[in-house]
């Protein structure tokens, strides 16, 4: 992960994504991980990276539907391959390292960095959180208790602004980490836009 210094005012958006086997985050694991680390304003991505992780090998709560997409999308195939441990903690620690690096980088002022220097971003959210918050404790408490999830922009567009709404950009769901990551950034800078020539 490569970071390039741009923005001053102390924050960052770390937009994540991850792809499971199922939607109980007491009995499934994740199977890949997206990281994109940008500006509060998602103008420049300073980091991105993403891992596949190794296929459980103990018996886990399998989602028909998860194991039906995951194997057309190509996802399972790559976990057969991976070399990566099951939710490795070095694999998140290289993120974490990526990200504190990404800070000093942006804000070399900064002397120390806290939790609520990164804030939590993506789409459905709630969904990613819960699972970092039981399988990578540690990881997960990096990170701003605040968040931003772009859903809660579909939902005040929808109402306030139907016009923004119904023009926002649609994207195929691929269910794969990365590209839902970037598609998140893309409506996220889409409602900045439209959202700002409101205001004008």
């Amino acid at each position: 992960m490569e970071a390039i210094a741009k923005d001053r005012n102390g924050k960052l958006l770390v937009w994540i994504d991850i792809e499971t086997t199922g939607l109980n985050c007491e009995q499934c694991d994740i199977l890949e991980l997206a990281v994109a680390i940008t500006t509060p304003n998602a103008e420049e991505c300073l980091a991105q990276s993403s891992t596949v992780f190794q296929l459980p090998t103990h018996l886990v709560a399998w989602d028909d539907w998860a194991l039906q997409q995951h194997e057309k999308s190509g996802l399972l195939k790559q976990c057969r391959n991976s070399t990566e441990p099951l939710n490795s903690s070095i694999a998140f620690a290289a993120i974490e390292t990526a990200m504190v690096q990404a800070f000093r980088d942006t804000y070399p002022q900064h002397d120390m960095r806290m939790p609520s220097d990164f804030i939590l971003a993506g789409r459905g959210l709630h969904f990613d959180r819960s699972f970092l918050e039981h399988l990578v404790p540690g990881f997960s408490r990096m990170f701003s208790r605040r968040h931003l999830d772009v859903q809660a922009l579909d939902q005040f567009a929808m109402m306030a602004f139907p016009d923004v709404y119904a023009s926002r950009p649609r994207f195929e769901p691929t269910h794969r980490a990365m590209t839902d990551v970037l598609d998140a950034i893309r409506l996220y800078q889409y409602y900045q836009d439209a959202f700002g020539k409101k205001a004008r």
